[in-house]
């Protein structure tokens, strides 16, 4: 019978294919009155299956689909306690449905009433098809209201046009309300005694989510050569400059097994924020700044629950990598920046602040839990010590400065007994500094993502990027420095040394093409002209002429250049030459 009503609901017959509907309702209406489903049971999800797998079809006509969201609307009302385990193929109806959001009041009214269930078992179930639903809304709300796609034609479209976009953002500010309130139920059930398993997590068992930003940057002029290089290697004193300091040991990450429980609760939590940030670069540039804000607030609420180590996680594996993601895309979607540039830019702010206020909050952490271990019993530090060896390696590790490397050789202090539970995720070493800082490891991963997230900030051609990745490693120099050690400092002056080979690998560039004291004007290796495009705007070209007159002219030959500005702007094609310093 099922299959002839499947049938039927695909008619092209109107008549027969709406009377169809109405009885696969009917059906499951009279069954969920009927008989309760028991705990542990899935008969309602086969019960609800027909719908879903009637808007997979191809031959399911608009008409139909509306029908069908109807439907559940109406079962979703009347019956909220009895579906249970019809959940989950209720959102999988909606997910199919999403190209066309007729009904957005009814579907938002489906998904407050299931996330104010009371029951925990029925959220196990569901809730991760429920998050992957909202999350599949996030990559479709306003799909028309894009900025870039704002200068279309007018005619008697603009009025149905506005208001479908008002409408997708309104459904956009209840989706991430939606998503917040998902997140503060996985908050609750983390700290639950005996946490059920949650429904599906089957299917990202296998997850060993540990997505790195990459090293490398992407046209870059850089040719990896040192400062001063001819000078270095003349100079018995001064020994060659390495990165390794900024190297990322993938072997030492921590993996969110470590972290999970058997319930998988952290997973579906992961995948949440997963979703979230990776929705910021694909969706309508109107919509980034909500989302920027929902993904914020939820990352800073993991400082309290879970806790700092999963923080930690998600920071490294989710948020600074979707800005490098984000970064390329542009890039090689050769987007225009002016209309992502505020966005971007209050994301790398935001994200600096929080990488920064992570790693106070671990320090104290840290200390805390220090002092705590003080206060054992002797005994008890044994018997910690007798368990297992603490992973606890401190963050003075080799560098490759040879001058550098005899300061460590330094005495040694008896390590502070750490809880057991705590072992996965800081390092202990065998010989330690004093007064050394000890840092999660975590956290040092965390630094040196975002400071080379940054490093490619700074060498992109669009100046408002560059100056603002400038501006936030700055930042981070300025308000974590003084809780850094020696091999911490290490990393950021590696660092900074980068971000100079990098930024300044054009100019080098350039100047190479004149000879010491020179005097001629076009170059002595080789002709150099500074041009101009010709659909830059007058801003535009005054910034070209102020950064070329900065780079080829001396003090007392600006002053001579500046009066042919005027004459320069009224060409096509600007050339501007410089003289060799």
């Amino acid at each position: 019978r099922a299959a002839i009503l499947d049938t039927a609901a695909c008619h092209k017959d109107r008549t027969i294919s709406k009377r169809a509907i109405e009885y696969i309702h009917d059906i499951i209406t009279a069954l969920l009155v009927e008989q309760s489903e028991l705990p542990h049971f899935h008969f309602n999800e086969a019960l609800l299956k027909p719908f879903e797998n009637l808007l997979s079809m191809d031959s399911c006509d608009v008409d139909v689909q509306d029908q069908i969201v109807g439907c559940l609307y109406e079962i979703v009302e009347a019956h909220r306690t009895e579906i249970r385990s019809g959940w989950r193929p209720l959102f999988g109806t909606l997910r199919t449905a999403r190209n066309r959001p007729v009904h957005l009041s009814n579907i938002i009214d489906i998904f407050h009433v299931f996330l104010e269930t009371d029951n925990t078992l029925v959220f196990a179930n569901a809730g991760l098809d429920c998050i992957l639903c909202l999350l599949s809304y996030l990559e479709i709300s306003g799909s028309g209201g894009s900025v870039a796609g704002a200068t279309g034609g007018g005619g008697g479209s603009d009025g149905a046009n506005e208001d479908n976009n008002i409408r997708s953002s309104d459904f956009l500010y209840d989706a991430l309300k939606f998503l917040e309130r998902c997140s503060s139920i996985l908050s609750f059930m983390f700290n639950m005694p005996q946490c059920p398993n949650l429904h599906s997590t089957y299917k990202i068992k296998g997850i060993t989510y540990t997505h790195i930003i990459d090293a490398n940057i992407p046209n870059s002029m850089e040719n990896f050569t040192y400062f001063g290089q001819d000078y270095l290697q003349s100079s018995n004193e001064q020994y060659m400059i390495s990165y390794r300091s900024l190297h990322i040991d993938k072997e030492t990450i921590t993996k969110i097994d470590e972290l999970d429980k058997p319930s998988g609760v952290l997973k579906v939590w992961f995948l949440l924020l997963d979703g979230l940030t990776n929705s910021l670069i694909v969706c309508p540039i109107a919509h980034q700044s909500p989302i920027l804000q929902s993904i914020f607030k939820l990352f800073k609420s993991l400082l309290a629950n879970p806790g700092i180590e999963f923080g930690f996680y998600c920071i490294n594996h989710l948020l600074i990598p979707m800005i490098q993601d984000w970064l390329r895309y542009v890039n090689k979607a050769q987007k225009n920046w002016a209309l992502i540039e505020k966005n971007f830019k209050h994301c790398c702010c935001m994200t600096t602040d929080l990488v920064v206020e992570f790693i106070e909050k671990s320090q104290t952490t840290l200390e805390e839990r220090i002092v705590i271990g003080s206060e054992q019993s002797y005994e008890s530090q044994k018997h910690q010590q007798a368990i297992k060896k603490s992973k606890f390696t401190s963050i003075v590790r080799p560098v490759d400065n040879l001058k550098y490397s005899k300061l460590r050789k330094m005495g040694s202090v008896d390590e502070q007994p750490q809880p057991a539970q705590f072992s996965s995720y800081y390092t202990k070493k065998e010989e330690e500094v004093p007064s050394a800082t000890k840092i999660p490891t975590a956290a040092i991963l965390a630094l040196k993502q975002l400071l080379l997230v940054l490093i490619e900030c700074s060498a992109q051609s669009q100046e408002t990027i560059a100056r603002v990745g400038v501006s936030c490693m700055k930042h981070i120099i300025f308000s974590t420095g003084h809780i850094f050690n020696e091999d911490q400092w290490m990393v950021i002056t590696s660092a900074i040394h980068r971000a100079s080979t990098v930024t300044m690998a054009p100019l080098r560039q350039l100047i190479f093409a004149f000879n010491e004291n020179s005097n001629s004007f076009y170059g002595d290796c080789a002709n150099v002209k500074v041009a101009a495009r010709r659909d830059s705007t007058l801003d535009e070209l005054q910034r070209v002429h102020s950064l070329a007159q900065q780079v080829f002219l001396m003090d007392n030959q600006r002053d001579m250049i500046n009066s042919k500005l005027n004459n320069n702007v009224g060409g096509g094609l600007n050339g501007v030459n410089g003289a060799g310093t």
